[in-house]
């Protein structure tokens, strides 16, 4: 994700405590429950300092979570037990290995995970066990004078990999060898165009989500082909608002959920905009959010938060109100 500039921060952060979101929280009624089921991880200590992102790899139910501040690519069952965590190396101008910062990884059909890194402008392609195996230099296909950068990255079910190329502020889709298919999103929509590309996702039909952390709107949706079909998210205090969003992803349903780093909130969305569900608020209890990063999709309803702030990793389960009380029920 690029780095939010702090004086942005700051007035979104005193903006809440002013008190602007419990208000606009009061307005809404909700369609879905999300129930906090576990955590890993623990404010300013433990095994996750400053998670970045987390993708979730529906083939083996297990989490790529990145820590940019301990060089290290961390991997969760999805009960968010440890299973491996390796640090990530980038080449310094000279061709010496260095710790890096990555950014996103996620694994391919073959159990190789590919990862972005801040200090790098290659994509690499490790092993399992994080052992370097080639990069794929995504340079060649940019018409931009300054250095490429790739970040945030999505798969979709043929294998595709969806790349924010944050030079450009464009995606890149590329085949499953690596190759260059299209960019989405080079014009971007009115009212206006993309200003600060922080992430992608992609759904189940196709459908292509880019998320800008500051222009309007804020989640701007594609076909499969690249062309704009919606958009919406205002950066207001509202239910269906998004102040500073960092991560998007998209349920076996088609539901939109993107978390807003300075609401401390996650919101579900229908792909029309309209909101369906806001969970957390600022803390580092269960439930609540301390500056959260990235959100992904799991399987059978599970939801899982990564927050920059809190230093951690929270498992969600969602439901329809409905299906909610059913359980409930004697």
């Amino acid at each position: 994700m690029p780095h939010v500039p702090q004086d942005l921060r700051v007035v979104g952060l005193l903006a809440l405590m002013a008190g602007g979101m419990s208000a606009a929280r009061a307005e809404f009624t909700p369609t879905l429950t999300v129930r906090h089921e576990r955590t890993y991880g623990k404010f300013r200590q433990g095994p996750l300092p400053r998670p970045d992102s987390v993708t979730f790899d529906p083939r083996r139910s297990e989490l790529y979570v990145a820590t940019p501040q301990n060089h290290q690519v961390v991997i969760l069952n999805q009960n968010l037990a440890p299973l491996f965590r390796f640090e990530h190396q980038v080449r310094d101008g000279r061709g010496n290995a260095m710790p890096g910062e990555p950014g996103s990884a996620l694994a391919d059909d073959r159990g190789q995970i590919l990862i972005t890194d801040r200090l790098s402008a290659l994509i690499d392609v490790t092993d399992f066990r994080g052992r370097p195996l080639r990069s794929i230099d995504v340079a060649p296909w940019i018409d931009a004078e300054s250095p490429v950068h790739p970040g945030r990255m999505d798969r979709d079910s043929a294998g595709k990999l969806y790349v924010v190329e944050e030079t450009t502020q464009t995606v890149l889709v590329l085949s499953p060898e690596g190759k260059l298919l299209r960019q989405v999103g080079a014009d971007g929509p009115p009212p206006e165009g993309i200003r600060m590309l922080v992430d992608v996702a992609v759904g189940a039909d196709g459908a292509i989500c880019l998320l800008d952390g500051t222009a309007e709107p804020a989640i701007r949706v594609f076909d499969s082909d690249g062309k704009y079909l919606s958009g919406f998210g205002e950066h207001a205090d509202k239910p269906e608002g998004l102040h500073m969003p960092a991560g998007v992803s998209v349920d076996s349903a088609g539901r939109i959920w993107a978390a807003d780093t300075v609401a401390h909130e996650v919101k579900a969305f229908t792909r029309d905009g309209t909101v369906l569900a806001i969970v957390g608020g600022m803390g580092t209890a269960d439930g609540r959010f301390y500056f959260p990063s990235d959100v992904a999709c799991g399987a059978d309803g599970a939801l899982y938060v990564t927050e920059r702030g809190g230093d951690r990793i929270q498992a969600f389960r969602v439901e329809t109100v409905q299906e909610a009380q059913a359980g409930a029920a004697p």
